[in-house]
Formats: structure tokens, sequence, C-alpha cells
């Protein structure tokens, strides 16, 4: 169920406060407030305000090909160059940037000891003041593509020398969103707008991320998202809403869920074409079915928990679709999952081989939203389903409560899927999930997510 997402939809948590739930003790604020709260943005004002991108430059120094990717508006395009995204040398003439032109033309530029290498640009304007739009870079072995909301514009070399340059790791020293340092000038060119979602594949196929800032959390702006090289402020750039509303990206995949809870679980998917997408909502995760998934590889998490409850909501999607695993990566008789199977709630425990399977006895519409939770004491399952207790019915084994805590060998959890060495796909529209290890009293959840998935 792949469906098509604007990504600059502001994602704010619906309700403005909190709508709490209460199954069996444990109260669910479905929409509290969190940090990361909206599509945010980053404002730069065009005379200190930058990106300190550094941290990224040792995973592309081998790079011979890429895609670089970013979502501009300009708000000042008369007078001067502006940088976009740059790699150079402090000290010298070895550069490698995207920049605009005061006529809004995009122009893409290799330089090495001041020779050029190549240099592209559009052959007419495609930015306009305060219109957003997505600017990528593909690299191949002998190309160089300029993509303007996802599509290749006219566009024409002015410099030819060597199309097969791209990366020099031995004098590319400093990295930069909305400024360009080199050659003992200090950081000039600084950018004037916002910007948002800049990722850096290490490849022309997008398929490995290297990094990611979304600038999307005001408490935390410069964080990439895919590996961790975080940037830092140069000046004082702010964080705004976003207002991107470019309308021919036709899907909008999602790379990583963070857990809102104190853990900060992170579960990523760095293979594109493996990664789920946002749903026309612009909340929810949706897993295709085939190969979707999403993974946090802490070994054997919940380890001690032998009790606990699992919410989750979403739309039904009338296929089998599995929420939340933890399997043996290597085997098929270790795991524990929660699922939605022929329109049923339900939860599955794999111990040694030996297999129990329980389901709620609701059925759920075909495309309905719901909202769920399987629970356990220790010893035995219960369901709920759109806030009302359930009777259950055991499709395999017996109703045993078997939690984390009692299956061995887990390497990971997993959302959309059960990873297992032959792993179970499912075609799952997750839009919130909470797991706490209490199911008897209101506690702090363990895991929370409360949509706003990252993309």
């Amino acid at each position: 169920m792949k469906k098509a997402f604007k990504y600059g939809f502001p994602r704010v948590l619906r309700g403005g406060g909190f709508n709490p739930l209460n199954i069996d003790g444990l109260q669910l604020y479905l929409n509290k407030n969190t940090n990361v709260n909206s599509k945010l943005a980053l404002s730069l004002n065009g005379s200190t305000d930058a990106v300190n991108i550094d941290s990224v430059l040792t995973p592309l120094a081998s790079t011979t090909t890429g895609f670089w990717e970013v979502v501009y508006t300009p708000t000042n395009l008369a007078g001067v160059v502006q940088y976009i995204l740059t790699f150079s040398d402090t000290l010298g003439t070895d550069v490698l940037f995207i920049y605009q032109e005061s006529t809004g033309r995009i122009k893409v530029r290799s330089l090495k000891a001041n020779v050029p290498q190549w240099r592209l640009e559009t052959d007419n304007s495609v930015l306009t003041n305060n219109v957003p739009v997505k600017i990528g870079v593909k690299k191949t072995a002998t190309n160089v593509v300029v993509y303007i909301d996802d599509v290749e514009v006219p566009q024409s070399y002015t410099d030819t020398t060597d199309l097969t340059f791209w990366f020099d790791s031995s004098t590319v020293d400093n990295g930069r969103i909305s400024a360009l340092n080199y050659n003992s000038l200090g950081d000039v060119g600084f950018l004037a707008g916002t910007i948002q979602n800049v990722k850096i594949w290490s490849d022309d196929t997008q398929t490995t991320l290297v990094a990611s800032y979304l600038f999307n959390d005001a408490n935390s702006p410069y964080k990439d998202y895919a590996n961790s090289y975080d940037g830092s402020s140069i000046g004082t750039p702010t964080s705004v809403i976003g207002t991107q509303t470019e309308t021919t990206e036709p899907l909008d995949e999602v790379f990583s869920w963070i857990d809102q809870s104190p853990n900060s679980f992170v579960f990523s998917q760095n293979t594109l074409t493996r990664q789920p997408q946002l749903a026309s909502d612009g909340n929810s995760i949706d897993f295709d079915g085939t190969d979707d998934s999403l993974e946090n590889g802490t070994a054997n998490v919940f380890s001690g928990d032998s009790s606990g409850i699992v919410f989750f909501s979403g739309y039904n999607t009338g296929n089998t679709q599995r929420i939340l695993s933890s399997s043996d990566n290597a085997g098929a008789n270790d795991w524990i999952g929660f699922s939605v199977v022929s329109n049923k709630i339900g939860v599955s425990s794999v111990i040694g081989g030996v297999a129990n399977f329980v389901q709620a006895d609701t059925i759920l519409g075909v495309g309905s939203f719901f909202y769920a939770s399987i629970q356990s004491n220790g010893s035995s399952w219960s369901f709920t389903v759109n806030g009302v207790a359930d009777t259950f019915t055991v499709g395999a084994g017996s109703n045993t409560g078997d939690w984390f805590g009692s299956v061995a060998n887990r390497d990971s959890l997993e959302l959309g899927f059960v990873k297992r060495s032959t792993p179970l796909y499912g075609d799952a529209e997750i839009n919130k999930l909470i797991y706490s290890n209490d199911h008897t009293i209101d506690t702090s959840p363990i895991l929370t997510f409360l949509s706003n998935p990252d993309n």
C-alpha cells in the first residue's frame, strides 16, 4: 500500500495536548506533545548563518560517485552568489559545491588546485524567492546530473576537463551547508532562506545513505539521523516551520523512526529500496509487505520483562501486518511478534521451535482506523480493540502469556517484519506504538512512537 505524501506537510501531533486512554491502569497519552512535533526547517540569514558538517568528511573520503539532495526556499536571490552545499580546502582551492546565481540558476562545480574539473549549470532559472524547491545532484562515474523537484531539467556543461573527478580526500578538510570555506577566506557566500531535508548518499543509486540533516528537532537541529555525523551551528540559524509544498514528489521513504521515550531507541533502514514510506495522512508509516522494514539492532532488549503491554494504532490494510517483533536473526525457532492476521490482532511466541498464536475475536474493517492493545500478566495474554476488552481464540499452542523475557537468543527489535533467518514481512500501516513492561499501573512507557517518522 504505497501512498503519496507531500514531504513538507507540517506533521503536528493532533489534539494540542493529550488524549489519555486507560488500558488496565496504563495511561497512554496518544497525542502528547514532543520535541519533534512538526516538520521544521532551518532559517538562514544570508550573512552569518551556516552549518558545519566536517563530521561527514570521513565516510565521503573514498567515494567516487554520490547523490546529494536538499529542500531549499530562497528569500533573497538578488545580488551575490550563495552556496548551498560545499566541501572544500580551508587553505587551498580544491572545492566541490552546489551554489545559486542571482539569476536563479543552479550550478555544480569542481575545482582542483584552482583548475576546473567540471562545471554544470541549469540552462534557465529554477529558483524563485519564497518558493520551495528540491534540488538533487547525481554524480555517476562519468557524468553529473541536476534534478529540480525530481525532474532532470535542461542543463549544460561549461567545463569538462575530468568528469570522473569527485571527492579529493587528500585536500578537502571542511563541509558546509549554506557557506563556502576555502583559500583562507573563511566562511563566505552565506545562503538566505530556509533549508531542510539535506541528504547525502555515497553512491549515485541512493542505496547507502551517509548523512541526513532534517533540521526537524528544535532541541537538536543539527542531528544526523542516518549515522550520527552530527553538524554544528555557525552563527545563529533558527528553527521555523518548513514551507515545502512541492507536489511532484510521488513517494517519501522513511529511513528511521526514533523512540520518543527517554531510551531513544532508533529503528532504521539504510537500503533505499527497503525503506517504508509515509502514508497519505503524513503521520503513519506504510510497509509494503514485500521487503520494507525498520530495525533496532539492540541485542535481546527487554530481556528482563516477563509481562507488559503493547499498544498500537493504524489502518487495517486487509493483509497480514507485522507490527513489533523481536527475533533470533540466525534461526526461526525463537521469536515474539505482534500482528494483524485475517483482520484480527494477535500475538505469536516461538520458543525453542514451539509455537503459540492467540488472536482477539473482533474483526477489523478493511481500510478502517483502529487502536488496540495486547498485554501479558506473565501467565496469559489479553486484548483490547478500540478501547473495549475482547475475547480471544487460540490458533496454535496455548495462551501462555509469553513475553520478551521468555524468548532467548533474540538479536533485534523489528518494525514491519520479523527478521528471523527467513524474514516474515507485513503490509502494515502503523500510526502509533507504545510499549511498557508494566501492565498494571500508570507508568512511563519504555518505547514510544507518536507519529512523526523521519524521512
